[in-house]
């Protein structure tokens, strides 16, 4: 009678060993397909995305490699504050691959503008700026203009909107642009000071070499 329990529960123990073992498992290698999958599926998405990017964008709505990322940095909305400026100056103005930078309501106030102009004199990949609501006045944007004055720089489309810019300020950023034809669009909506004289002035120079060039930035301005 003992030999009969022992072996039974012997039995019962073996088997539920063995039960446990191949649940425990089939859990292993359900997890380990599923982790093959997600491999296929990042490996997939990184180099159809990457390799996209990585001769120029194709198609800037959907793509979204790491050269697409590295080429246009996004940092709007950040508190950054104009003490970053020189932050930023350091970090992109030794990089011969970006080519937008949106800085759009980052507090960098009219320091931070007169900063930043350092990274526009001396980038000579940079395209696109986007320095938006970012109490920027005639001082930032006078040292602005003399960073795109010179006709070799890179900088073709500047926003501006909504900062603190006046008609001394503007009248700069006219001039500079006059004398830099690569400059197809300077926008400076919402600057409340501003004498909208000088502003249909801008525009209408600007939209008219846009549309002779037949530049393709001139509707990258509208998605800054």
């Amino acid at each position: 009678l003992f030999c009969t329990v022992f072996f039974s529960l012997w039995s019962l123990v073996y088997a539920l060993f063995w039960h446990i073992f191949l649940i425990q498992y089939c859990l292993s290698v359900c997890m380990l397909l599923g982790g093959l999958i997600n491999v296929f599926f990042i490996i997939r998405y990184f180099f159809f995305f990457f390799f996209q990017a990585e001769d120029g964008i194709r198609d800037a709505q959907e793509s979204r490699g790491l050269g697409d990322v590295y080429k246009r940095q996004a940092l709007s909305s950040n508190p950054l504050g104009s003490e970053s400026a020189d932050v930023l100056v350091k970090t992109f103005v030794r990089s011969d691959e970006i080519k937008s930078l949106d800085l759009w309501s980052c507090n960098l106030q009219d320091h931070g503008g007169i900063r930043l102009s350092g990274l526009i004199a001396a980038s000579t990949s940079l395209t696109e700026l986007n320095l938006a609501e970012n109490g920027i006045e005639d001082s930032g944007a006078s040292a602005i203009a003399k960073a795109i004055m010179h006709p070799s720089k890179s900088l073709c489309v500047l926003d501006l909107t909504g900062n603190q810019i006046g008609n001394a300020g503007a009248t700069e950023l006219i001039e500079a642009a006059e004398i830099n034809r690569a400059i197809t669009s300077v926008v400076l909506q919402g600057n409340a000071d501003l004498n909208r004289v000088l502003h249909r002035k801008l525009e209408g120079m600007l939209a008219g070499r846009r549309h002779k060039g037949g530049d393709p930035t001139a509707s990258t301005s509208e998605r800054m």
